[in-house]
């Protein structure tokens, strides 16, 4: 079996989904700033699968150079102990974002296996094998410890029929937490236990205090851009107020809840940020979520609404910060005034495997279907769960792990586990979600950022694109 030292892995990442998902490994070498991670191991599975080729496209390598690392290992791993061959696409997010993955699986050709953004997944949905009919080929162990996942995947999808999982979940995200600098806390006289905020007078207050005493330039950084505005914590202040009905669409998809009063509440809380209280700084219209390492590290911004993707750049880019406490995740407050209040939403990272397209040997695909399920149970092992938010940067799918998840200065497991606990919304996988979470919303809260439309108006005129357009 391959084993792989912490020092071979780098902690270096690309984070967040205003990229172009580009797998580029140029640069230098990073080097390994956390001893504590597991080394990751291949799953218990050893299967002789001599006779099988295999096609697996892979788009978590774009969280960092070290998720890719991580990928080619536990692939490798697998073809040395299965004998079967992966043939690797190493994609990236803008090919599932855009048009090159739909016209790819409108043309049959595509994968028996790939790994997305559940999300963005409705597009696909006649092709996808769903989980559900061949989940008896996973041990109970796995079945039980995502069994508080389930629920929510089949609401997630439940626009295609009640009761149907399309996909095997990998690992999660939570959208979005806090992330600030402990030491400004400290030189502006605010106590580190009001970290993080309780509800958003407490943002505002906290965030005032650092930017007028503390050494930063701006108490709280928001993101605008088009791909980040309702990505990293807009969401978050409208399910503080709307629970559920915080989400994109409604039950069955048949209506939005964009002009309703928790979007109109949690966008305009979110814009006056930045043109009332003033506590972001100036390019924030065009500010992506990534450049948020960088001014924490630097100390120009005291606190944000982090993405817990970046944990991996922040590991790389201050190591003595993170060990020491000085930088610290927090998690956001559960809020709502619906009977399903909720800390954010859950975004799950998944494994597909694909149906046979037209003219394929149904046999053999049948056999490519199974190779797949055995790959997947290498990524899905507890050993590399254990591992998955330092090799990932992706809170683990099993909650039989979430214990033994080491605590840290830092906090960010904490933090993680926190929201995952006090979260029950996904994003719905309706086939245009890409476009209607990606293309509508952004350049109206940009509008609304720089004063040229009221945050009501702009939720009124994403709420009418979407009907028009998608429903």
């Amino acid at each position: 079996m391959l084993k792989l030292t912490g020092a071979s892995l780098a902690t270096f990442g690309l984070a967040g989904c205003s990229g172009n998902g580009s797998t580029d490994d140029g640069g230098s070498t990073p080097t390994e700033t956390d001893s504590s991670i597991d080394t990751p191991t291949p799953g218990d599975e050893s299967t002789d699968l001599s006779d099988v080729s295999i096609d697996y496209w892979n788009t978590v390598n774009v969280q960092s150079r070290k998720a890719k690392a991580v990928s080619q290992a536990l692939v490798s791993a697998f073809t040395t102990n299965t004998g079967a061959e992966v043939n690797m696409n190493w994609t990236g997010y803008g090919g599932v974002i855009g048009a090159k993955w739909k016209t790819s699986f409108s043309q049959g050709n595509y994968p028996v296996l790939y790994d997305s953004t559940s999300a963005w997944d409705g597009q696909f949905q006649e092709w996808i094998h769903p989980f559900s009919e061949y989940q008896d080929q996973f041990s109970d162990d796995f079945l039980s410890a995502i069994e508080w996942y389930t629920p929510l995947a089949k609401e997630q999808w439940n626009g295609f029929g009640k009761d149907v999982i399309y996909e095997v979940p990998l690992g999660f995200s939570v959208q979005v937490p806090f992330v600030a600098r402990m030491d400004h806390f400290d030189e502006a006289g605010l106590s580190r236990d009001r970290f993080p905020p309780k509800d958003y007078d407490d943002l505002i207050d906290i965030a005032t205090t650092l930017q007028n005493d503390g050494p930063g330039e701006y108490g709280y950084q928001i993101h605008g851009t088009k791909f980040d505005a309702f990505d990293a914590r807009a969401p978050t202040l409208v399910s503080d107020v709307g629970g559920e009905e915080g989400t994109f669409l409604n039950d069955d998809w048949s209506d939005t809840y964009w002009d309703n009063e928790a979007y109109k509440t949690g966008v305009r809380r979110w814009v006056e940020i930045f043109t009332e209280h003033e506590l972001s700084g100036p390019g924030t219209p065009t500010h992506d979520d990534e450049s948020m390492v960088q001014e924490i590290v630097s100390g120009r911004c005291s606190m944000t609404g982090g993405d817990f993707l970046n944990h991996p750049n922040f590991l790389d880019a201050a190591p003595e910060m993170m060990a020491n406490g000085d930088i610290q995740w927090g998690a956001m407050w559960q809020g709502g005034t619906s009977d399903t209040p909720s800390a954010g939403f859950i975004r799950p990272l998944t494994f597909g495997i694909t149906k046979p397209p037209e003219g394929a040997d149904s046999a053999e695909w049948e056999k490519q279907q199974q190779a797949a399920i055995e790959l997947i149970k290498y990524f899905t092992s507890k050993s590399n769960q254990r591992a998955l938010f330092e090799n990932f940067g992706l809170m683990p799918i099993r909650d039989d792990v979430w214990s033994d998840l080491p605590s840290k200065s830092h906090n960010v497991y904490g933090a993680a586990k926190t929201m995952a606990e006090n979260t029950e919304m996904l994003w719905e996988a309706h086939p245009a979600t890409v476009s209607m979470q990606y293309n509508v919303p952004g350049p109206e809260l940009q509008k609304a950022l720089k004063g040229q439309i009221s945050p009501a108006q702009a939720c009124d005129n994403v709420a009418e694109t979407i009907r028009n357009d998608f429903l």
